[in-house]
């Protein structure tokens, strides 16, 4: 449902349930991965009972911006460079860079739409470490 008449139904507002916590785990561990069992389905990042399709005919729910936090990212990059010189005038340039060099898994953020099946689920990660490496011959 298309309460704000944007065109679509991502990104609008629902209405917060007053008296239940939208924040599952109060330490900050922010959801849990399931592993095999239930097939790799994530559970809920936040409280899904805490929230509500707004009336319909009304613009937008009484929830604030930006009220609940996604997982974040934490990704460390890594260049390494090393020249050799062959002639005085000939050098060749050996570049190894990594992106994510450690490989942390960074979620992708919740499903926000609460028509969603997938409301408050997370269903992706980002990339994982990337390697490259580049050879140049500089005369």
């Amino acid at each position: 449902m298309d309460n704000n008449f944007d065109g679509s139904s991502s990104g609008d507002r629902p209405n917060v349930v007053f008296g239940i916590d939208p924040v599952l785990d109060p330490h900050r561990s922010r959801g849990r991965i399931t592993g095999v069992d239930n097939g790799g389905v994530r559970e809920t990042w936040f409280n899904t009972a805490a929230f509500v399709q707004p009336v319909p005919g009304t613009f937008f729910g009484n929830s604030s911006r930006n009220t609940l936090e996604g997982p974040g990212a934490k990704s460390i990059d890594v260049a390494f460079l090393r020249t050799f010189n062959i002639t005085e005038r000939t050098k060749l340039q050996f570049r190894m860079e990594m992106t994510n060099a450690f490989n942390f898994v960074n979620l992708d953020n919740p499903n926000t739409s609460v028509n969603s099946s997938n409301f408050g689920k997370i269903s992706g990660a980002g990339a994982a470490r990337q390697l490259q490496l580049g050879l140049r011959l500089a005369f």
